[in-house]
């Protein structure tokens, strides 16, 4: 899925659609985004590539489901023999969930925002190689995990923030193989473009 590539230089801009903002409603914003998160642990840096779809309540609360997926590359080396010969495979590993969120706002006013985001994701992860035209998979598990971050931002035009989020994810049930590997530190930086407040400035401004 290196096609990926392309949405990376897209996911620096943590984007947040609001379409609807009216302080009399119980769903003031409804938001989507993307994301780069960077793991690390066991001494290696990750990064998960992700979006989130979801909507804000009073202004207060945020929830919605994202989905995530492993960009770095992680592989399993193994010997396989046919025909009395032996080949050395290096297997890529696939590892990608489907996460709910609900994220409190602790603090907003004019310019900053802080939050506290908790996520539960449920994924599957393996690894494969190819043989005879044929994709072999191996090693496949559920995987469940949570994440908590502290996150904020600094509105610094109308339309545009800079933010940054520190946080923890912990694996409930994970591939044995990579158990390690995503136990840790969370960490990201963001330009957030506010897409909505820039629609109803030029289209909408009622």
């Amino acid at each position: 899925m290196k096609y990926l590539t392309l949405i990376f230089v897209i996911l620096i801009f943590k984007t947040n659609v609001a379409q609807i903002n009216d302080s009399s409603k119980f769903i003031t914003s409804i938001n989507f985004n993307f994301n780069n998160r960077f793991s690390y642990s066991d001494n290696k840096l990750n990064s998960i590539l992700g979006f989130k779809l979801g909507f804000s309540m009073l202004h207060k609360h945020k929830v919605g489901l994202g989905f995530n997926y492993l960009y770095s590359n992680i592989y399993n080396l193994k010997t396989l023999t046919v025909d009395n010969i032996s080949y050395d495979i290096k297997s890529p590993l696939t590892y990608f969930f489907v996460s709910a969120f609900y994220e409190p706002i602790l603090y907003q006013d004019k310019h900053w925002e802080l939050s506290l985001p908790f996520q539960l994701g449920v994924g599957q992860s393996y690894f494969s190689y190819w043989i005879d035209n044929k994709r072999i998979l191996y090693d496949k598990s559920t995987n469940i995990n949570i994440e908590s971050v502290l996150s904020g931002h600094y509105k610094i035009f109308w339309w545009v923030g800079i933010g940054s989020g520190i946080g923890y994810n912990y694996n409930l049930k994970t591939n044995k193989q990579i158990e390690k590997s995503f136990n840790g530190l969370v960490f990201y930086a963001k330009i957030k473009i506010f897409l909505g407040d820039i629609y109803r400035h030029y289209f909408n401004p009622n």
